[in-house]
């Protein structure tokens, strides 16, 4: 819940603003990217408009697909311990990276 509501409200980083542009133009042309972000940021500003929300909704929604799927599939292979750690340690990555 505290990053949905922070996803709004912080400003987008520097490779947010890159990708936000270049999302503005979609292309194949782009040797660096694939054009799925470009897609997701602009289903994102469609209905958000181009706001940090609009740019980050669609991310943080994919997120929490990935990190339910991991505790999923973590369950069924290795047990609920195992994959309530797992999808912790997921959800720590993002601070952690920030961190580092």
């Amino acid at each position: 819940m505290l990053r949905l509501s922070l996803c709004g409200i912080i400003e987008l980083l520097p490779e947010e603003t890159y990708y936000w542009t270049y999302a503005q133009h979609p292309a194949f042309g782009y040797f660096d990217h694939p054009p799925m972000v470009a897609w997701i940021i602009t289903a994102g500003t469609t209905l958000f408009g181009d706001t940090a929300l609009g740019v980050r909704i669609v991310t943080f929604v994919l997120w929490g697909v990935t990190a339910v799927l991991l505790f999923l599939t973590g369950r069924m292979w290795f047990g609920r311990r195992t994959a309530l750690v797992a999808t912790l340690f997921f959800t720590l990555l993002r601070f952690m990276s920030g961190w580092g």
